[in-house]
């Protein structure tokens, strides 16, 4: 690979602020310097990009101070800048970790012998629309599907079952990348620890990394509600939990939902990721900074495309 000062002057020819009419329209980028790279007197690094690019909106991960020619091959990085940290990624569970909703398949499974299920299962999935369509506060989303059907404590354990086998098709494909990197992944949820935990921990996330709600029950055993305790739980939970981690940026939130969006909107992340392998929803997408098919994209863009030389 060509060094900084050597890559430099390669691409000297091509710092203006124009389009090159050499490059293709999935590597034309408008490059400025990133937020989270900085000034600081070491020699000049590469970043490697994977061919082609990918179009996006985002302003995170493809962004430098020069034009070049080769940029298909090639980011160039102005004297002195280098990238400070890794990304930490938070990362929705239902939709996105699991094919399915995590509330959706309880019901199913509480409800499998009532004659009204399918009845009970229309208003979970109108309620579950608006409340990952912004229409409708989380917490009284949560507590409306609580409501509609009775699920018993002993349930817990087939539903784990089912939803180990559940994973999204690439979270399978790329469970190493998901050991790799578990230092800096957070699964955010509005689901449940109890559910979420023994999953997740299966790509080798820590149950210390898992932010969820809670199932409140009886003396039986009914779960007759959530721990109105836990931030993920309240209304703009998502971003006060966020916030509260003072996690190292920059961050990127990938998910499928509108709270997962409004993590980025109040500034607590660098970037949203719309995920759309199981779910496209316009009114996140039209919202994200980048829209992403599967986790193939994901592994493309964090682990191969910013490599310094």
């Amino acid at each position: 690979m060509v060094e900084g000062a050597a890559l430099e002057k390669q691409c000297a020819g091509n710092r203006t602020e124009g389009s090159n009419p050499s490059l293709s329209a999935t590597s034309k980028q408008t490059t400025t310097t990133p937020d989270f790279w900085q000034t600081s007197g070491q020699k000049p690094g590469v970043v490697s990009v994977a061919s082609p690019l990918p179009q996006t909106k985002s302003k995170l991960l493809l962004r430098g101070p020069l034009k070049c020619e080769k940029i298909a091959v090639t980011f160039c990085l102005s004297k002195g800048i280098s990238i400070l940290n890794k990304p930490t990624f938070i990362i929705d569970f239902d939709s996105t970790i699991i094919r399915g909703e995590t509330l959706e398949e309880l019901a199913r499974m509480s409800l499998k012998d009532r004659p009204d299920r399918d009845e009970i299962m229309r208003q979970i999935q109108a309620i579950t629309d608006q409340g990952m369509a912004g229409t409708l506060p989380f917490d009284e989303s949560l507590q409306k599907r609580l409501n509609l059907f009775g699920a018993h404590r002993a349930i817990l354990a087939p539903l784990i079952a089912q939803l180990a086998q559940d994973f999204s098709s690439s979270v399978l494909k790329h469970k190493i990348w998901f050991q790799n990197n578990r230092d800096r992944i957070y699964v955010l949820s509005g689901a449940f620890e109890e559910i979420v935990v023994p999953v997740v921990t299966q790509l080798g996330i820590a149950a210390g990394h898992v932010l969820a709600n809670k199932f409140e029950y009886d003396d039986s055993g009914k779960i007759i509600g959530f721990d109105k305790t836990c931030l993920v739980g309240k209304a703009g939970g998502k971003v006060r939990q966020v916030e509260s981690l003072k996690l190292p940026r920059p961050v990127i939130v990938i998910g499928d939902g509108f709270t997962d969006f409004e993590i980025r909107k109040a500034g607590a992340a660098d970037e949203f990721w719309a995920f759309v392998e199981n779910v496209n929803r316009p009114n996140v997408t039209d919202q994200a900074d980048r829209v992403v098919k599967s986790f193939d994209e994901v592994v493309a863009l964090t682990a191969k495309t910013l490599q310094l030389a």
